[in-house]
């Protein structure tokens, strides 16, 4: 689904951008050989300058314009990684990825934001829905080689290591903060960031939940628990992530029954999940195992 467009574009201006791309060495070249990578982004101009680029490094690129074809695309191939603008048209970057992490099989899909709209909001919005890292338009070479090449080295790692453990991610009752910091490194404030902003959007998402449930709106609970779920994976917080999960399908099949049973459930998690959080960085013995 390689989309080609057709541009009309500023000749000299066109050939200023790709003689910064065009500096890349032999290195960067093995190093990107042979990628399959899904580029969401709808300005042409920026197509045709990442279009060249990757032409050089043998990769193989498919473009999406705007969110929907981004989950068209996923559909039909699959891909190493995701390079994801966050403003488009018909559905943002955003949402995009928020579809795309509340399916199990893109768990471990890299999914990196691209903008030239940076501001801390844009960014912490970008890491709670799932996106590993936040890159600024117009794109820096020698950043955007790095940082695909180093989110693809950890998604091996992670996948090796969870072939290897019997207590995994899934199985985390609380906050997994071993699994954010895989995601973001070590740095306390980005660290912090992260978890403020998930206990300041999951607190609104979670009222609206239990209240839609209260009043038997399972598609609203639905929606309202949907949100959560993605930004609650990358912090760690992976029963809750399951709970909400769960009342996600419950509510889109109308299953107030089980709904109503969910409820319990999910506020109990919710409080040792802030529990944790409050506790961070003074205690780091964040998560615990159910047999623990």
């Amino acid at each position: 689904m390689t989309i080609e467009p057709v541009v009309y574009v500023d000749n000299e201006s066109l050939n200023t951008q790709l003689d910064l791309f065009n500096e890349d060495n032999l290195v960067d070249k093995k190093q990107l050989a042979g990628l399959n990578i899904l580029i969401a982004e709808d300005n042409v101009f920026n197509q045709h300058v990442i279009l060249n680029f990757f032409k050089l490094s043998d990769v193989d690129i498919t473009i999406a314009n705007n969110g929907l074809e981004v989950l068209e695309a996923l559909s039909n191939a699959e891909y190493d990684l995701v390079l994801m603008d966050i403003n488009m048209p018909v559905m943002d970057g955003i949402t995009a990825c928020q579809v795309i992490k509340s399916q199990v099989r893109y768990k471990h899909l890299p999914i990196i934001a691209l903008t030239s709209s940076v501001t801390e909001e844009n960014r912490d919005r970008c890491f709670a829905a799932g996106m590993v890292d936040f890159l600024e338009k117009p794109i820096n070479r020698t950043k955007l080689i790095n940082s695909i090449c180093r989110h693809l080295s950890f998604t091996k790692q992670l996948k090796a290591s969870l072939e290897n453990t019997e207590t995994h991610l899934t199985s985390t009752t609380g906050l997994d903060i071993s699994y954010l910091k895989m995601l973001v490194g070590e740095d306390q404030s980005i660290i912090k960031s992260h978890l403020d902003f998930f206990l300041e959007t999951a607190a609104i998402n979670l009222t609206e939940t239990i209240a839609a449930i209260h009043s038997g709106l399972t598609l609203a609970a639905s929606k309202s628990s949907h949100k959560m779920q993605p930004s609650a994976l990358s912090i760690g917080a992976t029963n809750f992530a399951d709970l909400c999960a769960e009342i996600e399908d419950a509510g889109l099949l109308g299953d107030m029954n089980k709904l109503t049973q969910l409820v319990p459930a999910l506020e109990k998690e919710w409080h040792v999940v802030t529990a944790c959080i409050k506790a961070w960085p003074q205690n780091e013995l964040l998560y615990a195992t159910p047999d623990q």
